[in-house]
């Protein structure tokens, strides 16, 4: 930035690190804590509160910075785009998936999540990715089909697994598009503006799609712990997603995404003492495969 000493860029940086490494530990905790919550409320439900509960405390910490630039109404459609591949496509892909898997394997899977972003930036951002890259990319989908599997390739053939895990690589493909599109919007935007816009985009998409899900009579009778994982996720979940692309801005979107490797040490842990999920070398080998693929995929 213009004006601004080493030091300060240091001390920026190191507070994206930061920011980053307690957003990728957030997200390491969603998984498990859904799980829980979903024995009161169905998934889109879930989802649905998340933004419609999130959106208008953004937009509170949005109007109180008179500074940051308003899109025009020729702007909205990328915030649509925003919103319905990272949070309706991303996110709520991901509920429905966490619905129909473990835990375990939830938080595992997603830890390929940034080769799903570096393939996507090859493919539509024409960035060259290296031999050594493209070994990473393969690694992770060995990986990633040694957990789905449980360690038995026949399973895959005879269909028997967990359909909620391949609900969540679906989800990372909008996940993937969210990341990518998101650096373009940065150019212009702040971080607020880009998340506040895209969370109201997926509320009001949502909310009505869970009214057919279900009647409001599971949010009526949700337990005090589950509202207390919706707010979290509601409202620690939308400043997380700030805090994400203050990263991006900051240190960039190949460091920033190398940090979601984080998230899934935190969720295999949570989900073994939270849930008592049973974690099997299947999951401890195609963990340790999928982090080195993501580890030479992002590796420049």
């Amino acid at each position: 930035m213009e004006g601004e000493t080493s030091t300060e860029r240091v001390l920026s940086e190191r507070a994206a690190y930061l920011l980053l490494v307690l957003v990728t530990a957030m997200w390491g905790s969603y998984f498990p804590l859904i799980k829980l919550a979903l024995r009161e409320l169905p998934p889109l439900t879930f989802v649905a509160l998340r933004f419609a509960l999130a959106a208008p405390f953004l937009w509170l910490i949005l109007l109180r910075d008179r500074r940051a630039p308003r899109p025009g109404r020729g702007d909205l459609l990328p915030f649509l785009f925003l919103g319905l591949s990272g949070y309706v496509l991303g996110t709520a892909l991901t509920y429905v998936g966490v619905h129909l898997t473990t835990a375990i394997n939830a938080s595992l899977i997603q830890a390929a999540a940034p080769v799903m972003v570096a393939v996507a930036s090859a493919a539509f951002l024409k960035e060259d990715l290296r031999p050594t890259n493209w070994a990473g990319v393969l690694l992770s989908v060995l990986g990633v089909l040694l957990i789905v599997s449980g360690g038995s390739p026949g399973r895959l053939l005879q269909g028997s697994f967990h359909p909620g895990d391949l609900v969540l690589i679906f989800s990372q493909m909008g996940w993937a598009g969210y990341t990518i599109y998101g650096r373009t919007i940065l150019r212009r935007y702040s971080p607020a503006v880009a998340t506040t816009y895209a969370y109201s985009v997926a509320a009001l998409l949502l909310l009505p799609v869970s009214l057919l899900e279900a009647p409001l009579l599971p949010v009526l009778k949700a337990s005090a712990m589950t509202w207390a994982i919706v707010l979290f996720q509601a409202l620690l979940g939308g400043l997380a997603h700030v805090w994400y692309y203050v990263g991006i801005r900051t240190v960039g979107a190949s460091r920033s995404v190398v940090f979601m490797n984080l998230s899934p040490l935190v969720g295999v842990l949570l989900a073994t003492s939270l849930l008592g999920e049973a974690l099997r070398g299947s999951h401890l080998a195609g963990g340790a495969v999928v982090l080195l693929g993501v580890f030479l995929t992002t590796r420049r």
